[in-house]
């Protein structure tokens, strides 16, 4: 009788781990997919939904920015243009993400990777991560480039990973 594989063993890891590792990406990519790859892999879904929750918390810290300067615009907007404004701007966010998924995992087929696309969504989830950090780059715009080398360095972890 076989032994069964560790991954077998092991659950995938739940949402909020998700979002803890995203976050600790950011730090330490390489520990945080390190600590993934004894695992399965997370659903699509999970990992759409961190990238997403990474949307909301970018565009709540530009609309802090944002609201004192522009108070006359958003006293116009009635709640449903509110809303609607909100729904769309996170609708694009998540185009955005899988487009970025796409890319990350044609960038790792070329490289000879053979992680799936289920991978690929989640190395642009952590990639995710770095966006609330460049909306905070709004109140020191020189360092705009920091959020960008942070972001491909998640990626090129998240890529070299499986």
């Amino acid at each position: 009788m076989s032994d069964p594989l560790p991954s077998q063993q092991l659950p995938a890891p739940s949402l909020g781990e998700l979002f803890v590792l995203s976050l600790s990406a950011l730090v330490n990519a390489p520990g945080a997919f390190a600590r993934l790859a004894a695992r399965p892999e997370p659903g699509k879904g999970s990992c759409l939904l961190i990238g997403l929750c990474w949307g909301a918390m970018f565009f709540a810290l530009n609309l802090i920015y944002l609201a004192p300067l522009n108070s006359a615009v958003f006293a116009a907007l009635s709640p449903w243009q509110a809303a609607g404004v909100i729904s769309f701007g996170l609708g694009v966010w998540s185009a955005l993400h899988m487009l970025a998924a796409g890319c990350l995992f044609g960038l790792g087929r070329t490289l000879g990777s053979e992680g799936s696309f289920a991978h690929a969504l989640l190395i642009a989830a952590f990639v995710c991560a770095a966006a609330p950090v460049l909306a905070l780059c709004n109140w020191c715009a020189p360092a705009w480039f920091a959020p960008a080398l942070l972001a491909g360095w998640v990626a090129a972890c998240g890529l070299s990973a499986r």
